[in-house]
């Protein structure tokens, strides 16, 4: 009961998530965190990827677990938010130009972004030291 239980809830989020947009293009030009979200073919790659039903429900649990305590953390930093797919484009400014960050790897991911930095895939499993070294640290230029 258990399995059809996590296997429902895996194809209510697929849909819900799928069903809401086609692949769009982002330019990010400012200070944003961005959180990705795991597209049907991404999905089903970790399906094949995975050596049991078991394993794939807890992949898909812990992704949404830890992704919920990052929320819950960025929501007091009253930061930019976007939520995207893993099928969509993501382009960050970066010396006058966009750059394509590629994303479609990623499942349940973070991504951190602040003008004159390079935009930066996170560990949301240890959310606050991760911000705090890459929004609060200022790099010291050399003379």
């Amino acid at each position: 009961m258990m399995k059809f239980k996590l296997n429902l809830f895996a194809f209510l989020l697929l849909f819900l998530f799928n069903a809401l947009s086609a692949q769009k293009t982002l330019n990010i030009k400012e200070k944003t965190v961005v959180i990705v979200m795991p597209s049907n073919d991404r999905i089903n790659q970790l399906k094949k990827e995975s050596a049991s039903e078991d394993e794939f429900s807890v992949i898909v649990e812990d992704g949404l677990y830890y992704l919920d305590q990052a929320k819950i953390f960025l929501k007091k930093k009253n930061i930019k938010t976007i939520k995207i797919n893993s099928s969509d484009q993501v382009r960050f400014l970066e010396n006058g130009r966009f750059k394509k960050f590629n994303i479609k790897e990623l499942s349940w991911d973070i991504i951190f972004y602040m003008p004159k930095k390079s935009a930066k895939q996170i560990d949301i499993t240890d959310i606050e030291n991760e911000f705090q070294n890459y929004f609060l640290t200022i790099k010291k230029t050399k003379y």
